[in-house]
């Protein structure tokens, strides 16, 4: 998400399992059970994205 472009973030994400995904969302720590319940393959991705680039923007804030 810091690195390349959303595209790129998509294609390397669309080719796991959906429980492949949870399992980079829980480890992560970037969504619970709750979050993800009921979600499908593309919107858990968009959950993945939205919330790694917040991530980094939170972490590159904090460094200046």
């Amino acid at each position: 998400a810091a690195n390349g472009s959303k595209s790129q973030f998509y294609s390397t994400f669309a080719s796991m399992k959906i429980g492949q995904i949870r399992q980079v969302l829980r480890d992560n720590n970037l969504a619970t059970r709750l979050d993800m319940a009921g979600k499908s393959p593309e919107q858990l991705i968009d959950m993945l994205f939205d919330r790694a680039s917040s991530k980094v923007n939170e972490r590159k804030s904090s460094l200046f």
